[in-house]
């Protein structure tokens, strides 16, 4: 679990789009793992007051469901190592 790590890209994921209810459930599974319950419940009502239809859980979903629901309706483009790590040649 990286969840310290991946912090930092949660809050900008935030900033970038504080309207986007997924990216509120992504910050609510980041806090579930780091154990900050406020957190967990503020992001998950934000969800739901913003996509009630869509994200209207009661408990924060496991990461894997999230990102079969998310992929049902965001174009998702495939990512690998090699990709985010172009050589100066490659790119």
């Amino acid at each position: 679990k990286r969840s310290l790590e991946a912090q930092p890209v949660v809050l900008s994921l935030l900033e970038v789009d504080p309207t986007a209810a997924d990216s509120h459930i992504v910050a609510a599974i980041l806090y579930t793992q780091l154990d900050k319950t406020i957190k967990v419940t503020e992001h998950m009502k934000k969800a739901n007051s913003i996509d009630p239809e869509r994200w209207g859980d009661l408990f924060v979903p496991k990461p894997e469901a999230f990102g079969t629901r998310v992929l049902k309706y965001r174009f998702s483009p495939l990512l690998s190592p090699a990709l985010l790590y172009l050589t100066a040649k490659e790119q």
